[in-house]
């Protein structure tokens, strides 16, 4: 165990020193890196059965095996991050958390959070956020990684929805996480407990329509004709690059603007004062579909998402993401679909 050793070791020029309580590497190639995090492990493996210890151990090369070549994938040379105690300390916590599960799925969740933690060089809050997910997530179920994910892909704007395609799209990739139709109150209060999330207090049944119209706002507007748009905007004839027509009738309009961004940025590129933006702002919103017709839109769109409509699914969306539950919600997205979607604003250039 960390802290019950004290070792020293010393060698020449181009030798790799391995120390349990501190290890530094120089010199790394893919195999020493490999067999140095098995080392450090073995130094540090917690006192178990011979044949508990030997599962415990083929799971964390298992672990470190993935890592390495997951890492390997997107590096001519290993990075030198993984020289740092603190690296190398994540290394050894997702070991010991791969031993502990022995879950595939959690396996490869830890080795995404590794190599995202081997890509943050300075100690930022994306830093700590995923050396805290590798403590973290072999304490959470399947679902409960996908209910964070699923949040994390509501509640913000990741995918930049821009249109009924890509909303369509989105909507299909949300599918892939329609195991979390079996969860419970329990499940909600242990994603609290680990830090992950908490319930917001203004709504705990906060329904997805409303929760992807706040998001999407732009997706869900009622047509309306030029003549209404110009009584309630002034100088409405400054906008009309905001306008798309209705493909099926000409002479009705939906307003292009996904969001208040959008109306926001379409003001700044123009130069425009500020003093009618608020006019856009209250028509866009008086213009939105109300829920049915959000809902209707959405499962036409595609009607797997229908278990997302369920009553006892609305907490899901109205839970807010701790920077852990976040870094966790990515890497399962990742797992899932492939690729990874951006961090909330408040985590981005951090």
């Amino acid at each position: 165990m960390i802290g019950s050793k004290n070792q020293t070791q010393s060698g020449g020029d181009g030798s790799t020193n391995v120390q349990a309580q501190n290890v530094y590497i120089s010199g790394l190639t893919a195999s020493e890196a490999r067999q140095i995090a098995i080392d450090v492990y073995k130094e540090n493996i917690e006192k178990l059965s011979i044949e508990a210890a030997q599962v415990a151990i083929a799971r964390a090369e298992r672990l470190t095996e993935a890592f390495i070549e997951k890492l390997s994938e997107n590096h001519t040379s290993l990075p030198d991050e993984l020289k740092s105690p603190g690296m190398q300390l994540s290394i050894l916590n997702a070991q010991r958390e791969s031993a502990r599960s022995g879950e595939k799925s959690t396996e490869e969740l830890l080795v995404s959070l590794l190599v995202e933690r081997t890509n943050e060089r300075q100690r930022t809050l994306r830093q700590i956020a995923f050396e805290e997910a590798i403590t973290v997530v072999s304490k959470l179920t399947d679902k409960q990684v996908d209910m964070l994910t699923v949040n994390l892909c509501v509640s913000d704007n990741y995918f930049a929805a821009s249109s009924i395609p890509a909303l369509k799209q989105f909507l299909s990739t949300l599918v892939k996480f329609r195991v979390i139709t079996n969860f419970r109150s329990p499940d909600i209060s242990h994603l609290e407990f680990t830090g992950c999330a908490k319930l917001t207090k203004d709504n705990h049944t906060k329904p997805l329509e409303l929760a992807l119209n706040n998001t999407y706002p732009g997706l869900f507007q009622n047509y309306f004709s030029e003549d209404e748009f110009s009584k309630k905007v002034p100088e409405h004839h400054l906008y009309k690059e905001l306008l798309t027509p209705n493909p099926s009738d000409a002479g009705l309009f939906t307003l292009n603007a996904i969001s208040t961004i959008e109306i926001n940025r379409f003001f700044a590129q123009k130069g425009y004062g500020n003093d009618n933006k608020k006019y856009l702002f209250e028509f866009q919103k008086s213009n939105s579909m109300d829920l049915e017709g959000i809902r209707s839109k959405i499962l036409g769109l595609e009607l797997s998402s229908d278990f997302l409509f369920e009553l006892r699914n609305r907490q899901i969306f109205s839970l807010e993401l701790n920077p852990v539950g976040v870094a966790i919600a990515r890497a399962n997205f990742y797992r899932k679909v492939g690729y990874h979607i951006n961090w909330p604003f408040y985590m981005q250039g951090d």
